[in-house]
């Protein structure tokens, strides 16, 4: 076999070798893409996950057991003030999650103040006002925290909680349109 015929060889195996690869990328590339399969299973799983699970930086939760607390049996309390405790730890640890994150700095205002602040006071009327109010018996007092004081946070907490859906979902459309323009912009740069 001749010079020649050894380099066209292999120039056709190099030129094979590159036209695959370039096939490889496009196809990883349409699997792994915002709106690609892998993407869409990824989206399907978390929000499963968001529907079926209450989240610690909503309150939600704390608001339910601390009903159930006021109509607790006394053997019941300490069930109800340990899930409180619990709770509680779980925002401060998730506090401490979205301190350390690099969230735009509306979203992060929004969930490291104006979210954590109610919170934090609902919390801790909770457990010095509506606790011992409950430990004492004295259910109208702790029904004239859940109704008014207690209310109150909740209801504070839940403006900005919903405040922080609405930015939160406009952030991941900016940020999907963004990674779609930088793939289309790689496409072009590939071809």
């Amino acid at each position: 076999m001749t010079i020649k015929y050894r380099l066209i060889i292999s120039a056709f195996i190099s030129s094979c070798v590159v036209v695959l690869l370039i096939g490889l990328s496009f196809i990883t590339i349409q699997r792994v893409q915002i709106q690609g399969s892998l993407y869409e299973q990824i989206i399907l799983s978390k929000d499963l996950l968001a529907d079926i699970l209450p989240p610690p930086e909503y309150i939600i939760e704390a608001r339910l057991v601390s009903y159930q607390l006021a109509d607790s049996t006394q053997a019941q309390i300490e069930e109800h003030k340990h899930k409180l405790e619990t709770l509680q730890k779980d925002f401060l640890d998730r506090q401490r999650y979205w301190e350390q994150s690099t969230l735009p700095q509306p979203l992060r205002q929004l969930i490291l103040e104006h979210i954590k602040a109610p919170a934090l006071r609902y919390f801790e009327v909770t457990a010095t006002k509506l606790i011992p109010a409950v430990e004492r018996g004295d259910l109208k007092e702790a029904y004239a925290l859940l109704h008014g004081e207690l209310q109150t946070y909740y209801e504070e907490h839940r403006r900005f909680v919903d405040q922080l859906v609405v930015l939160s979902n406009e952030q991941a459309q900016k940020d999907e349109n963004r990674s779609n323009e930088a793939l289309k912009s790689g496409y072009a740069t590939m071809i």
